[in-house]
């Protein structure tokens, strides 16, 4: 219903629409009729928008009259009382209507053709044909002095033609006189315009007239002023026939008179011509107008019934939302009658709903709470974590989860391991060897195997049961590893437990061995021989240089067994790649650094303190390896592979021992003083960040080494 309600609005606004526009195409064409050139021009185009718009009107009108109708006959709510006030609406229309058409038919029958004097059109008519024979008369004037001409430069050579005829043209008052031969040549000119080049040449049409007639003329108009162009025959003794042509202006007054006159008569037989069809137009105009009045009153009374029946239907469709359980719609009538009371009790106890619906969504918010810490928890773990519910679907999942089946778990979610696409065949097989049903598995370590690739994945899985209430249903929560991860993280485990009891077993000791050293310095100095006393500052300088040696080496061992937990945020990696190479561009003597910034996509989730570590661990491995090197380089580069971001850090130093396979191991090191725990911290780190971290040796043709290149990978921030 409310559907259908905006569904009228819109209706009804665009019958508004459609009325207004073609009253205003009716306006036009009303103005249109006043003047005939705008009457040629605008009449069709407004008569189909007029048309188009009474039709689309009626149509409008037509489709909320059959909705009234229909709703009435399906007795549905509202009805009854729209289809009262529309007949009422309409009745009380037909009074003005009625003064409408009696005012029509008057205009209607009113004649325009009596407004015109006909005295006036014939006085018209008079001074038209007045004009003409005025011109005719001067014309024929015209024509006589160019033959008066013609026999008077008749036995002029050419010479004395070109001399005289500027003298004769002023003589008889001509403006341009022009000689042609009997091949229609210019044999002479004048002009009184000096900006005329070369005059009009008549046709040979023309000539062959004066042959016959023995003289042209003809009246043409020049910016709004009459000329006569005269055209006749010279009669040359023993030669053949040359030809004058002589161009007169009327005089300015007379070309005015006349040219108003004749504009005077076009505009009244103009007049005469469209008076009918401009009669017939108002007529037509005025029938138009009491059309769309009828159409547009039936839309008004749809409208104004649509509105007097609408807190009926706001209050039916805030009783059907209560009923779905939306108590937040406050219906809104602006009535002091019963509607309005009944209206304020309808708010009230949907407010009273409401107030008790939202405590119960503030427990529900709690419980979404949980479950979104749970699952920021499941997301950060190092291990992959699936959720079942009891009948096996997957409820939740973390990243690790995905990358270790190499499949999307996302299209699995609530889906029954039936109707699994072939897509998630990994994961299909990784449950299906699960064994839900089974106590037996519960709680223990199950290995299991999947064909990935061509390869085949074994994976440590630990499935343990959800407990169940008679309201909700229990499931299953399963951390599984792949066996080389989780065998390496077992190894790191025990590493980790040994470096933290070395520390602490040793960091014991140093202090009191430090503060002994220093009270047996104190005791004996000053009473034992020089070279006694040398001897003992030797030892105790050796001493505190073992100690501190110690103390750092303990340092480390604490670093490694601590766990790491780092903040992540949103990280520029390229940025953070140019902050640590302004540390060591330029600073260290014989070796030459290099940043290539290659990664368009660098944003990734990390913690720039820890990965700021970890550049400055490998780069310092870089640089301790191209010291012996004359030509040290080291080369930085990042850039994009698929959906992560790749760091590579090459070097041009000696190069690693042939077994590398232990080389993030604590404690194994190639340096003469170092603890091997550097490595191992970087791993770690590079682990908490989802990344990986590849040592390989560069080697030339020869097989010799020619350096180390360090391959540092990360995900994406999505």
């Amino acid at each position: 219903m409310k559907k259908t309600s905006k569904t009228n609005k819109w209706i009804i606004r665009l019958g508004y629409f459609v009325t207004l526009i073609t009253l205003i195409s009716i306006f036009l064409l009303s103005q249109a009729t006043q003047g005939s050139e705008k009457f040629e021009f605008f009449y069709e185009t407004l008569l189909v928008s007029i048309f188009t718009g009474i039709i689309l009107l009626f149509l409008i009108v037509f489709l909320l009259l059959w909705k009234i109708f229909r709703n009435y006959r399906h007795a549905v709510t509202g009805a009854s009382l729209s289809l009262t006030i529309l007949g009422r609406s309409l009745l009380l229309a037909l009074l003005p209507l009625l003064f409408i058409s009696f005012f029509a038919i008057k205009f209607l029958r009113y004649e325009f053709q009596s407004s015109f004097d006909k005295g006036i059109s014939d006085a018209l008519t008079n001074a038209l044909v007045l004009s003409q024979k005025a011109l005719n008369i001067r014309a024929l004037q015209a024509l006589q002095e160019s033959q008066n001409v013609a026999e008077t430069i008749a036995p002029y050579e050419y010479t004395v033609l070109q001399s005289n005829l500027e003298k004769i043209r002023r003589q008889v008052g001509a403006n341009e006189l022009t000689v042609f031969d009997e091949k229609g040549f210019i044999q002479a000119f004048s002009s009184a315009d000096l900006s005329t080049i070369i005059p009009l040449v008549p046709e040979h049409s023309d000539f062959a007239r004066v042959e016959t007639e023995g003289g042209i003329f003809v009246i043409e108009t020049d910016k709004e002023q009459f000329k006569i162009r005269v055209l006749t025959d010279i009669n040359k003794l023993g030669a053949p026939n040359y030809y004058l042509q002589s161009v007169f202006f009327i005089p300015d007054t007379v070309s005015k008179l006349t040219d108003q006159v004749n504009r005077t008569v076009s505009e009244r037989d103009r007049f005469n011509y469209l008076m009918p069809r401009v009669n017939n137009s108002f007529i037509f105009v005025l029938l138009l107008a009491l059309l769309l009045a009828c159409l547009s009153l039936i839309l008004s009374s749809v409208s104004f019934a649509n509105d007097m029946v609408q807190p009926i239907k706001d209050l039916i469709r805030g009783t059907k939302n209560v009923s779905q359980g939306d108590f937040s719609r406050q219906v809104l009538v602006k009535r002091q009658d019963d509607f309005g009371t009944l209206i304020n009790s309808f708010n009230q106890m949907t407010n009273y709903l409401k107030t008790a619906t939202e405590e119960a969504e503030i427990n529900r918010q709690k419980v979404e709470s949980e479950r979104a810490y749970l699952a920021a928890v499941i997301n950060h773990m190092t291990s992959a974590v699936i959720t079942l519910d009891y009948k096996g679907r997957l409820l939740t999942f973390n990243e690790f989860a995905e990358k270790l089946l190499e499949c999307s778990l996302i299209e699995a979610v609530y889906i029954n391991k039936e109707k699994l696409p072939f897509a998630l065949e990994p994961y299909k097989n990784f449950i299906n060897q699960l064994k839900l049903g089974d106590e037996n598995q519960q709680g223990s370590e199950i290995e299991i195997e999947i064909a990935q690739s061509e390869i085949t994945k074994r994976f440590i899985a630990r499935l343990t049961a959800l407990p169940s209430t008679d309201d909700l249903h229990g499931g299953y929560v399963i951390i599984f590893d792949e066996f080389g991860q989780y065998l390496e993280r077992q190894k790191q485990a025990a590493w980790e437990e040994v470096a933290r009891r070395l520390a602490h077993e040793i960091k014991n000791p140093l202090t009191p061995i430090l503060l002994a050293t220093e009270r047996l310095n104190y005791k004996l100095s000053g009473h034992l021989p020089e070279k006694e006393q040398q001897v003992l500052k030797r030892s105790i300088d050796v001493i505190s240089k073992q100690v501190n040696s110690l103390k750092n080496m303990v340092n480390d061992f604490s670093d490694y067994a601590k766990p790491i937990t780092v903040k992540k945020t949103t990280l520029s990696l390229n940025k953070l790649l140019k902050d640590v190479f302004d540390l060591y561009q330029g600073h260290f003597e014989g070796i030459h650094f290099d940043l290539n910034i290659q990664a368009e996509r660098e944003q990734i989730s990390g913690n720039a303190n820890v990965l700021r570590q970890v550049f400055h661990n490998v780069i310092k491995n870089a640089i301790e390896a191209c010291e012996k090197n004359s030509n040290g380089k080291i080369i930085i580069t990042s850039f994009n592979q698929d959906d992560k971001i790749v760091v590579t850090i090459d070097d041009n130093g000696g190069g690693l021992p042939d077994e590398t396979s232990n080389i993030f191991e604590p404690y194994i090191t190639t340096k003469e003083k170092g603890t091997g725990l550097g490595l191992a911290i970087v791993k770690k780190i590079i682990d908490e960040h989802c990344g990986h971290i590849q040592l390989k040796n560069k080697a030339n043709e020869q097989g010799d080494n020619q350096g180390v290149l360090v391959t540092l990978s990360f995900p994406l921030k999505k």
